[in-house]
């Protein structure tokens, strides 16, 4: 893991990973190996609990979420800077479910804990 130094630095690379569709980059890259991530909701066979521990836990989450989804497009704002350890953002995805191809929009604010130069921390809000 890559350690960048301030909390500006982090949300903007992380906003950066994203924009570039490099999730598998932004985790290695940003997270620290003990990340913790906590959704919205449970969503059978992607996300069994609410709270993710660890980053290979996390990391096997993200697979499973991309076998069942493609995303078609993101939209990341840039970062919303909370104190020295937190910053949010918001997406707007255009998903498509890959068994029924179903096409939706998907809405969510994630809020990021940053300490030691390392994502810690993040939890998802998604509009019902």
């Amino acid at each position: 893991m890559t350690l960048t130094t301030t909390l500006t630095d982090v949300a903007a690379a992380y906003v950066g990973f994203i924009r570039n569709n490099d999730h598998d980059g932004c985790r290695r890259t940003l997270y620290a190996d003990d990340a913790v991530s906590e959704e919205a909701s449970v969503l059978d066979g992607v996300c069994d609990e609410i709270v993710t521990r660890g980053i290979d836990a996390i990391r096997q989450k993200s697979e499973r979420f991309f076998s069942y989804f493609a995303i078609e497009d993101v939209s990341i704002s840039d970062p919303f800077i909370h104190g020295d350890q937190a910053f949010a953002v918001t997406f707007t995805y255009r998903v498509r479910h890959r068994g029924s191809g179903e096409l939706f929009d998907s809405h969510e604010i994630a809020v990021l804990t940053v300490e030691a130069g390392a994502i810690t921390r993040e939890v998802f809000y998604q509009q019902p």
